[in-house]
């Protein structure tokens, strides 16, 4: 995630100018992709941040509810929100999560994969035994694509999962206008920004 703090309240700036990174990046507030490497002038309301996400293989895992603080969260459900390049880039992206109130032995790691014909795979590594509050561990996954990509088949644990409802189910979430009270560390079932 790249993040462009603006620090000038006094004189209400929303505005300034921010060096996009090669690669393909993802507005966290509206969902529009700007390719750098290039200069651009960012701007938002004076209550938000301007922030991207890094659409080349990035990886954000997060609580299933927004929260000020990660003590406070529950992280029975934890949300992987993962943004696979463009068909023709393969890449490999790893996480390592210690859940709280636990050790580094207990950690969960997490690697995105994708080949050059745009297959993705997640894998999540999981101790057989932890050490936290929480028996199971629930996961929701949300794929952040380009126009035009599509998920042609999900499958978990050698589970072939439907298009559809229901807990066997995957399904495609239409993006909603980003007005004033949307938020985009959503997590489960929230839509994602109107130009994503």
């Amino acid at each position: 995630t790249l993040v462009a703090p603006i620090f000038e309240f006094i004189s209400n700036e929303t505005s300034r100018n921010v060096w996009i990174p090669p690669g393909d990046w993802e507005d966290a507030w509206d969902g529009s992709v700007v390719t750098g490497p290039q200069n651009i002038s960012a701007q938002q309301p004076y209550e938000r941040i301007p922030m991207w996400y890094n659409k080349n293989g990035g990886l954000i895992v997060t609580t299933d509810e927004p929260g000020l603080r990660i003590d406070d969260a529950d992280w029975s459900t934890l949300t992987i929100d993962a943004f696979p390049p463009r068909k023709g880039t393969a890449v490999t992206t790893r996480r390592v999560i210690v859940p709280r109130n636990a050790t580094f032995d207990d950690r969960m790691e997490l690697v995105l994969t994708t080949d050059e014909d745009g297959t993705l795979s997640i894998d999540i590594d999981a101790p057989s035994v932890a050490s936290t509050d929480d028996a199971e561990q629930g996961w929701v996954v949300r794929l952040h694509l380009f126009a035009k990509q599509t998920v042609s088949a999900v499958n978990v644990d050698g589970l072939d999962l439907k298009d559809g409802d229901g807990d066997d189910a995957f399904r495609h979430i239409q993006p909603v206008s980003t007005g004033s009270d949307y938020f985009p560390f959503g997590g489960r079932g929230s839509a994602p920004a109107e130009n994503a």
